[in-house]
């Protein structure tokens, strides 16, 4: 059984602190210095919305502890749900019917209750593709996609590829990559959040956060 515990190499140490600075620096320019403002009685898509774009930087969050604490396999499960929330987040701002947020927003949580149902991932993209203002998002959302639905999917799930690490050691060289990924689906996530609340203070403390180096 391979070391889990192996000391990290430098590259990565770095790494983990590069994405753990991205993220404080991200949730102290949302909340800023006056930030009071309440959801509660924001329209539904604002709300849903806005809690897909938080559950997307918790992740990313979660992302960065579990790799600190040596922990990459769990960590690498974990992107494929922060894609996903980030994908969620767009489509529900920017394209979800007024039919499908009443039906999220009636729904309550029972043992014989079905959840709503959200579209499938090409279906989701291909609507956000026609909306001109999510641009960028579609396109950030697309060049990482492939990675998370396609290697990413076999740690999500319990595959082949999570087991296949534990057996040969996790390379390293991966792990950089992948915290330079959740930090950007983090980063986009509080400009999207930042969009929906029309918080031009915040967005504006967001785009002066340093971005990861090149």
């Amino acid at each position: 059984m391979p070391n889990s515990r192996k000391p990290l190499n430098q590259q990565l140490t770095e790494s983990i602190s590069e994405s753990d600075r991205m993220h404080s620096e991200i949730l102290e320019a949302i909340r800023g210095p006056d930030s009071t403002r309440d959801l509660t009685l924001a329209p539904l898509r604002t709300k849903i919305s806005s809690a897909y774009c938080k559950l997307t930087i918790e992740h990313g969050r979660g992302i960065t502890r579990l790799m600190a604490e040596r922990l990459p396999l769990p960590a690498a499960a974990l992107l494929r749900s922060q894609h996903d929330a980030l994908l969620r987040a767009t489509w529900v701002y920017g394209c979800a019917s007024d039919n499908w947020l009443n039906t999220f927003g009636d729904w309550q949580y029972t043992t014989e209750s079905s959840y709503p149902r959200f579209p499938g991932t090409d279906v989701l993209l291909k609507r956000i593709e026609r909306e001109d203002a999510l641009a960028n998002l579609h396109r950030f959302l697309i060049n990482t996609g492939t990675a998370s639905r396609g290697n990413y999917h076999s740690f999500t799930h319990g595959g082949i590829l999570a087991v296949f690490e534990i057996m040969q050691g996790f390379d390293q060289s991966n792990a950089s990559q992948l915290l330079r990924s959740t930090a950007a689906h983090s980063y986009n996530a509080a400009v999207l959040a930042c969009e929906i609340s029309q918080d031009q203070d915040a967005l504006r403390r967001i785009t002066e956060i340093r971005r990861w180096p090149n």
